[in-house]
């Protein structure tokens, strides 16, 4: 069967301008999904239209940035080639390809104050599957943060479930999440990058059986305790 994939939004982060061509990031599940289409003896085709407006080929960037990414393909096409399947936007979604599971994405925290350190860390999960956030109940936040948190778990859930990199939001009550993780078996774990990998519960669990654990930098300048200070000054 010959497969056709869009480049932006589908394989990569979607991006606005030319400029931002250069800074998409790999949706990892995606590409994932086309080397499993790729090894069963599927024809990948790869298409894009970057740069169409501008009057400037992006295809030596795209190139560059498969391989990074660790795309297999056999075709780069510059526009729509003949194919059994489109998968992109406007044709067939990638969640529908055949047999091929989205994995499951977990990551946790209390989002006591959304900041741009919280987006990035639920933007790059989401490139790994669907994101199950793990929620602190105001009780759990109670025990490990004095005097937090500033907005209640039901503020705070609605907010994060507003957020399009989250798929679903669920509330915990003790001080870890490693209960919740084991319910739910997920795929990847994703937490920020001041967490040790030992440090992380669930992190063992999960790559008992092959998930996979993802440790995210940190976002210069944001956290909610900085925030809270500058407010409190």
């Amino acid at each position: 069967m010959i497969y056709c994939f869009d480049v932006d939004g589908t394989i990569c982060t979607l991006t606005k301008g030319k400029g931002g061509y250069v800074t998409a990031e790999p949706i990892q599940h995606i590409v994932d999904k086309i080397n499993t289409l790729y090894d069963q003896g599927n024809i990948i085709k790869i298409f894009t239209a970057r740069g169409q407006a501008t009057g400037v080929s992006y295809r030596a960037l795209t190139q560059k940035q498969l391989e990074n990414w660790g795309v297999k393909y056999h075709y780069l096409i510059m526009g729509k080639p003949e194919a059994d399947m489109y998968v992109d936007d406007k044709a067939c979604h990638p969640a529908q390809l055949p047999y091929m599971k989205t994995p499951l994405v977990f990551t946790n925290g209390c989002f006591d104050i959304i900041h741009p350190g919280h987006i990035k860390l639920l933007r790059i999960a989401a490139c790994y599957g669907n994101v199950v956030v793990g929620l602190n109940s105001d009780r759990s936040i109670s025990k490990i943060k004095e005097g937090r948190p500033v907005n209640s778990e039901e503020y705070r859930k609605t907010v994060l479930s507003s957020i399009r990199y989250v798929h679903e939001v669920k509330l915990f009550g003790e001080k870890t999440p490693e209960r919740l993780i084991r319910s739910l078996h997920p795929d990847v774990l994703v937490k920020g990058a001041d967490w040790k990998e030992e440090d992380i519960a669930g992190a063992e669990y999960v790559k008992s059986y092959g998930g996979r654990i993802i440790r995210v930098e940190l976002e210069p300048g944001f956290s909610t305790t900085e925030i809270l200070e500058r407010i409190r000054k």
